[in-house]
């Protein structure tokens, strides 16, 4: 789905929403340490290593961060362009302890190493394993 236009004005007007919430924080002051979940997505190998080892998975578009939210899934950090994270306004006042670095989608890229084409990401804590014993009850 190609994503609409939106005129400067109402960037602006979108940007100003989110950027009031308390929990939102420009992403170039941001630490390292807190956007380390986000580096280097492009390598594979990293990530297949570093995101369980930290209990974490990445979210990878609103519509994914939604169906975790819904699945009880815990965020602990949003990072967001400031284009689209007013999509995500509700989420945001939803988790006012979970800090959301928004930024442009060049800083954005910076930062992951990629484009960001779908405008959010979520480092969402990875929920621990259903017991084959457990899964087999609801059966």
């Amino acid at each position: 789905m190609k994503p609409k236009q939106l005129t400067p004005e109402q960037l602006a007007e979108r940007s100003a929403r989110v950027t009031a919430l308390p929990n939102t924080r420009p992403l170039s002051t941001a630490p390292s340490e807190a956007t380390r979940f986000y580096t280097h997505l492009t390598d594979v190998k990293l990530r297949s290593v570093k995101e369980p080892e930290w209990g974490i998975y990445i979210a990878e578009s609103s519509k994914v961060i939604r169906r975790a939210l819904a699945a009880g899934h815990r965020p602990l950090s949003f990072l967001m362009s400031e284009k689209w994270a007013d999509d995500l306004i509700d989420v945001l006042q939803e988790h006012p302890d979970v800090p959301a670095f928004v930024g442009s989608e060049d800083e954005l890229e910076q930062v992951t190493g990629f484009a960001l084409h779908r405008g959010a990401l979520a480092a969402m804590a990875r929920p621990e394993p259903v017991s084959l014993q457990t899964l087999l009850e609801g059966v």
